[in-house]
């Protein structure tokens, strides 16, 4: 394993390299004490399996150390390694393509975890971002919930609609009027109008109903039928056979399924990546599956973790198999 340490401050150049050794007897690490010489040298060798970069060096502030490398060497894998704590500084290395971002406040075996993480193809996040992450993250949810919601019952009112929405992510009658500011008996008026609509007699049957709703409303009748056989446990080949279509065509479907079911980013090819590795499929084998680099599966693996929200492998997998799931 070889890689390439970026700093200006020799001593803590010095200090990585040590702890770095301890991933394994045959870790190399080289050094380099601004952005010019990194990129020199993963330039001239380009067999380097990460790179650690500091974001402050002498000839170099802010994300531009990150650009520059993904543009140099895209298929490298980079981790930002910085005193910076902020999450606006975090976020930025994240969209600029790095895999991860280690506070130099972080204790030794976290930047040994996090860079096992990574080497495996998964994103590391400090615990600093994750809270700000969830946040926005629901608040994103709740809105596309919302707007959702608005388009399948237009008759509904604003309150009626945001009612809905807590109930569908299971909140009490006591937490939806807390989180509207409403008395609980104007829940309980709302909700009478609300079943009514949606032609349910209960709080279960109006969940459900939300949920046909919903997928009915993004799946077409083909895409339908695939779910079906995905959630039976068959593979492309057996519901190309049971469909009479060709594997490529159920690739294009699957693709656009996973878009339809909330991960609306995925391409077909990551969506075909996905599937592989639900199948506990390595990089490498994926890699000789598609016919394609180790390097460029490790690309679309952190956009397609971004687009799923998981962090690793594992969770990409436990929540693209929890939402397949659930539809």
């Amino acid at each position: 394993m070889k890689l390439l340490v970026a700093d200006d401050h020799a001593l803590f150049r010095v200090a990585v390299g040590h702890i770095l050794r301890e991933l394994g007897p045959e870790t190399q690490v080289v050094q380099a004490d601004c952005l010019t010489r990194a990129l020199e040298v993963a330039g001239h060798t380009r067999d380097f399996d990460l790179a650690l970069l500091d974001l402050k060096m002498p000839d170099v502030k802010g994300i531009e150390s990150v650009h520059a490398f993904r543009e140099l060497i895209p298929e490298l894998p980079i981790v930002v390694l910085s005193a910076s704590e902020d999450c606006d500084d975090i976020e930025a290395c994240l969209d600029a393509g790095a895999m991860g971002f280690i506070p130099k406040s972080s204790p030794a075996a976290v930047l040994l975890g996090a860079l096992r993480l990574v080497l495996e193809g998964g994103v590391y996040l400090p615990p600093q971002l994750l809270g700000r992450v969830a946040e926005n993250r629901q608040e994103s949810v709740e809105l596309t919930m919302r707007r959702q919601l608005s388009e399948l019952y237009p008759q509904l009112t604003h309150w009626q609609i945001g009612i809905l929405a807590c109930m569908k992510q299971g909140k009490s009658n006591k937490e939806i009027a807390r989180r509207l500011d409403l008395s609980e008996r104007a829940i309980r008026s709302n909700l009478t109008t609300i079943y009514r609509t949606l032609g349910v007699r209960n709080r279960t049957e109006a969940v459900l109903a939300l949920q046909r709703a919903a997928v009915n409303s993004k799946l077409t009748e083909q895409q339908a039928e695939i779910l079906q056989l995905v959630q039976l446990g068959k593979s492309n080949k057996e519901i190309s056979k049971d469909l009479g279509l060709s594997e490529g065509a159920i690739k294009i479907h699957l693709a656009a399924l996973f878009r339809a079911l909330g991960a609306r980013n995925l391409t077909e090819r990551q969506a075909e990546i996905l599937q592989l590795v639900q199948l506990g499929k390595s990089n490498k084998d994926i890699s000789r599956d598609l016919g394609l680099s180790e390097g460029t599966i490790k690309i679309h693996l952190v956009a397609l973790f971004r687009a799923l929200g998981a962090r690793n492998r594992t969770e990409a997998v436990l929540l693209s198999q929890r939402f397949l799931a659930n539809k």
